[in-house]
């Protein structure tokens, strides 16, 4: 049998992880067995040894005259290469509790008879000892006493476990070596030092019932701030808030920017774009610079527009720049004591155009109010049917004029009702002409709805004459503007008519 000499270096290749939580409970995660690998070097007669070979493992609790710990292992067929070598070794669970051990080898040619023992015996240097983290040292795998913490009570209500630089120690979180807060309150608290937050360049969240309720992000000195449930901020929003809410979101609009916008709460609610604001609702969506959308399915797409829909299941949009557009298929009410006016007396002004033009009521009296510096621009009309084409005076295509009350006051009518009729006490004589009842209601002139004096159907006939008369003056000008029109629209072909025709011959 050759003589065997050898130089041994045991390693561990899998570190064990134990994480404990003082609830009274210790909870161990294992990364690994407890086999090891151990690494030795072999010489035979005095040279390297090369070659395959057995070799037999036996472990001690002491150098000399110690006790066999567990039975023998034996790895066979071992590569020994220039007398280097490493096989795993597994004497299982509860060998490496602290006490020191002692590992036997033997060798043998492989296959060959008894092992040569060699001398002498190895110490079982610490990496082994790793293992021994399963149980955290002397701690058990199930609870942490309070004397294993180093503290001589448990807890008492509202204090927090810290380190006092060299143990763990329990302390009130609001002073002592503690810092915290306090499930009870905390005094003494000095602004721009004691925070509850972040330090880096990191969000804070609040959970509620294992679900995001609160979010405080980061934006380049313009923190979000993001509550409810699923809602979100989109990278490039600064400024932002979205109150509560589901589903709700903000988002840079087509520039990139979104700048100080807001949602208040509702759910699936949307804005992009800067200072662009939706309070809550329901699908309600704001995209326009400084622009307002609220109710259901209002949308806001305009500069500085102002969307309001009620209920009813459509979208409804803005009507341009810094617009106001409501949706009411119930009515608008005004407040009867709205004034827009000082004094005693209650008004309440829809505008139409302008501040010069409008209608509205006072003292339940309905009155107008409208622009008297042009001619002309004092006139109201009572149309039936058309549509309005920005003509003065004019129903529009469909329509006719019923009755005018011009700007200096006289009433004109431009459909009273003309019928043949005869007197009661003259029923052999025909009459044309108005009603009585028709004509008093038309102009509310005369002693009685039953009698046309003829002063009045002769001021009533003047009035309509001048009326007609001023209609055909404004027709004749508009004849005239149209035919300037359509002589410079010729001109305008005859000229274009010379370039087609010089670009002809040029070709």
């Amino acid at each position: 049998m050759p003589g065997f000499g050898w130089l041994h270096r045991p390693s561990i290749t899998l570190a064990l992880l134990a994480i404990s939580t003082f609830n009274g409970q210790i909870s161990t995660v294992k990364a690994q067995g407890t086999a090891f690998t151990y690494q030795g070097q072999l010489n035979s007669n005095g040279s390297s040894a090369n070659g395959v070979y057995d070799l037999q493992f036996t472990l001690f609790d002491a150098a000399q005259n110690g006790n066999q710990i567990g039975a023998a292992l034996i790895s066979s067929a071992v590569t020994v290469n220039n007398g280097a070598f490493a096989t795993t070794l597994d004497f299982g669970p509860g060998v490496f509790a602290g006490p020191s051990r002692w590992l036997a080898i033997g060798a043998r040619s492989r296959g060959g008879g008894t092992f040569t023992a060699l001398t002498p015996v190895q110490q079982i240097t610490p990496a082994p000892y790793a293992i021994f983290a399963e149980t955290s040292g002397n701690v058990g795998p199930s609870s942490v006493t309070a004397a294993q913490l180093n503290t001589a009570s448990a807890p008492a209500s509202g204090q927090v476990l810290s380190c006092n630089g060299s143990s763990l120690v329990w302390a009130n979180p609001a002073g002592g070596s503690a810092s915290g807060w306090s499930l009870t309150g905390n005094s003494g608290t000095i602004p721009g030092v004691d925070f509850l937050g972040t330090t880096d360049y990191e969000p804070l969240e609040l959970w509620v019932d294992g679900s995001r309720a609160f979010r405080l992000e980061p934006a380049n000195g313009q923190p979000n701030v993001v509550g409810g449930s699923g809602t979100t901020v989109s990278p490039g929003a600064a400024g932002a808030t979205i109150g509560g809410g589901t589903a709700n979101t903000i988002s840079p609009d087509a520039a990139g920017t979104a700048s100080n916008p807001t949602i208040g709460g509702g759910t699936h609610n949307m804005v992009y774009g800067d200072y662009a604001t939706v309070p809550g609702g329901l699908g309600n969506v704001a995209t326009g610079y400084c622009s307002f959308a609220a109710g259901h399915l209002a949308n806001a797409s305009q500069q500085g527009a102002f969307v309001w829909a009620d209920s009813q299941p459509d979208s409804f949009f803005s009507g341009g720049n810094d617009s106001f557009s409501i949706r009411a298929q119930g009515g608008v009410q005004l407040d009867p004591s709205t004034s827009l006016f000082f004094g005693s007396q209650t008004r309440q002004m829809l505008n139409l155009y302008g501040t010069a033009y409008g209608i509205g009521v006072q003292n339940e009296t309905l009155f107008f109010r409208s622009d008297g510096n042009y001619a002309n621009s004092g006139d109201f009309s009572w149309f039936r049917g058309g549509s309005f084409d920005g003509d003065q005076n004019q129903p529009g295509s469909g329509g006719q004029e019923m009755m005018r009350l011009d700007h200096n006051g006289n009433l004109s009518v431009a459909s009273l009702p003309i019928t043949r009729c005869h007197f009661t006490n003259d029923v052999a004589t025909a009459h044309l002409g108005p009603m009585a009842q028709d004509f008093y209601a038309a102009f509310n002139v005369g002693s009685d709805e039953k009698h046309i004096a003829v002063v009045d159907e002769g001021g009533v006939a003047l009035a309509a004459i001048q009326g007609l008369n001023e209609k055909l003056e404004q027709k004749e000008a508009r004849i005239q503007q149209q035919g300037a029109e359509i002589q410079e629209l010729k001109q305008s072909v005859a000229d274009l008519k010379k370039m087609v025709q010089m670009l002809a011959e040029r070709r």
